[in-house]
């Protein structure tokens, strides 16, 4: 079975400018081990999910 838990919540903003935003996060400060995770994106009430493998 999954493990299902949230790790780590990058930005936490009601409202943002409009444009193309790129932010880095390092896994290594936040405890994240290798393996497969899925990344949740919640942009208004819509999420995009991708999977990432850890390596």
């Amino acid at each position: 079975m999954y493990k299902r838990q949230q790790l780590a919540v990058l930005i936490n903003k009601q409202a943002q400018d409009a444009g193309k935003k790129e932010f880095f996060w390092e896994l290594s400060k936040n405890n994240i081990t290798s393996g497969m995770y899925i990344l949740v994106l919640q942009v208004d009430n819509k999420n995009y999910s991708r999977k990432i493998i850890v390596q």
